[in-house]
């Protein structure tokens, strides 16, 4: 991760992430960072997509802070490299239908065999 502090001078820090999606990510970071801060993320590849902190919480046992980052633009599923393109769609439940719905649609279908 990359970002300027107030004085602009330019900072990259190491994070791990903890959640991860199309619009952003929760990290640790080795310093607290402050909520509105433009960052550059970096992935393993080596592609960057820049986004902002938006939430900062406490710091960890291990001396780390959590930030939360939106990104500036939505990425695609392969940015962070697990990422399974399924798991970004809503899924679709299967319609339940009472006794008389489902008779409804047989009388409206014809052809279906009979619903009960």
């Amino acid at each position: 991760m990359a970002f300027r502090d107030a004085s602009q001078a330019g900072h990259v820090i190491n994070s791990r992430t903890i959640v991860v999606n199309l619009h952003g990510a929760l990290l640790f970071v080795n310093r607290p960072l402050a909520v509105g801060t433009p960052v550059r993320i970096v992935n393993l590849r080596d592609e960057s997509v820049m986004g902002h902190v938006i939430w900062t919480g406490d710091i960890g046992p291990e001396g780390l802070a959590r930030v939360c980052i939106e990104f500036d633009s939505k990425v695609g599923p392969s940015y962070w490299g697990t990422m399974n393109l399924r798991m970004w769609e809503p899924e679709e439940k299967p319609k339940k239908l009472g006794l008389w719905e489902r008779i409804r649609e047989w009388f409206l279908k014809p052809g279906k065999p009979p619903p009960f």
